[in-house]
């Protein structure tokens, strides 16, 4: 288990003014399959299909810089004053991306955060950005970056923190990847202080029977190893996890909507996306969109918002 003595010590190394300084942590784990059975790991499909450094910025196009989630920064202020977060209270932000919240969070609400991600990636860009950041801003904006933030790459399904160690945990679209959700959402109740509030977005399933989904559903999931549930599915496991105030809610009908801006402002913003990436992508991107925007008008894909806290 990792202390909260090791949370605060991330930030000390930030403190020393050296922005590229690392700190490994290792744990040894077995893959569990002879050498030929096995299969690549979640980091390394992330890292090597959806997530290289190219996708990355591909999606950041769409979404808006910084940001690889739902709506992009309007929809991640409007979701983050849910929180309530004060002044030098700890944030847990759970699949962190490039760490467009976590800057948010940051500069807008004074927190401390730890944004982790499985995706090296991700979190190679936000370092990076973080730095820029700093330094394109006055003096105490740019402190604020380098001082608050602190970036992780780990396996939330294998990390540990120390019971009460935050006072927030924050997730957008993640969850989904992962199969265990039980076991995850009662390490967040864990985590967190009493009084403390977890906030999450995610891709989930409509509420029908799986085998009535569409084909091209369970092939779109099956492909990118997601593992969606119901909003009724999560709203019970939050409660068996010990969270009381839960809202879990379908917020589809802004999901669409969302869709289509995002839809509209890519085909208006066409040939400069072609000329930074290429037609096929552009087309790639196209279809995904519209094939999410066909997922949710037949109810396979719904989105999730979940709001909770622990007394």
């Amino acid at each position: 288990m990792v202390s909260l003595q090791y949370f605060n010590f991330l930030f000390t190394l930030q403190r020393k003014k050296n922005p590229n300084q690392i700190c490994w942590l290792y744990r040894k784990v077995s893959r569990n399959a002879p050498p030929l059975q096995r299969t690549q790991t979640l980091q390394e499909f992330l890292d090597g299909d959806q997530y290289t450094r190219r996708g990355i910025l591909k999606y950041e196009n769409i979404y808006g810089y910084n940001f690889i989630s739902v709506g992009g920064p309007k929809k991640a202020q409007e979701l983050l004053a849910n929180l309530q977060l004060k002044a030098d209270e700890y944030v847990l932000d759970v699949g962190a991306g490039v760490g467009g919240s976590a800057f948010l969070m940051a500069k807008e609400y004074g927190v401390h955060v730890l944004a982790m991600d499985l995706s090296s990636n991700m979190v190679t860009i936000g370092m990076q950005r973080r730095v820029k950041e700093s330094a394109d801003s006055d003096t105490s904006s740019g402190r604020i970056l380098l001082d608050r933030i602190a970036f992780e790459i780990s396996d939330i399904n294998k990390r540990d923190y120390q019971s009460e160690a935050f006072d927030c945990i924050h997730s957008r679209e993640t969850v989904l990847h992962l199969k265990d959700k039980a076991n995850l959402l009662a390490k967040f109740y864990r985590w967190l202080k009493p009084g403390g509030r977890l906030l999450m977005t995610d891709y989930c399933r409509g509420e029908k029977a799986e085998d009535s989904h569409s084909r091209e559903y369970r092939k779109y999931t099956q492909t990118r190893g997601y593992y969606p549930a119901t909003v009724t599915e999560y709203e019970k496991l939050l409660r068996q996890a010990g969270f009381t105030q839960v809202t879990a809610v379908d917020r589809t009908a802004d999901f669409a909507a969302i869709l289509q801006e995002e839809l509209t402002s890519l085909q208006r913003s066409e040939r400069s996306f072609i000329n930074e990436f290429s037609q096929y992508e552009f087309d790639q991107a196209i279809q995904g969109w519209r094939s999410k925007q066909r997922f949710a008008a037949e109810g396979d894909m719904v989105w999730g918002y979940f709001l909770a806290r622990k007394e």
